[in-house]
């Protein structure tokens, strides 16, 4: 099965949603624990805690990241790094 970049976008926002606080004071902020580990927010995650706080970031999680979760795991790192590097440069 291949997906398209349009999907696999719709996967990496689904699992920084899941990943944020939905209601209460702090919506929008990452949340305090890390949704389930066999999750894509779980993936998100890491990626944005791993840049906001490397000390919370499990390793042990990370490496036992499925194929997808490695996959949004690394393109939200990506974005986050290098925000410029993921704008079309043709705009």
């Amino acid at each position: 099965m291949t997906m398209t970049s349009a999907e696999f976008k719709a996967i990496c926002i689904a699992a920084i949603d899941a990943a944020k606080v939905s209601r209460g004071k702090n919506k929008g902020m990452l949340k305090a624990q890390c949704p389930k580990s066999d999750s894509d927010g779980a993936a998100a995650w890491q990626a944005m805690t791993l840049q906001a706080n490397p000390h919370k970031a499990g390793i042990f999680t990370i490496a036992m990241f499925t194929d997808r979760q490695q996959a949004i795991f690394d393109a939200i790192g990506k974005a986050i790094e290098y925000p410029c590097a993921l704008k079309d440069p043709y705009v």
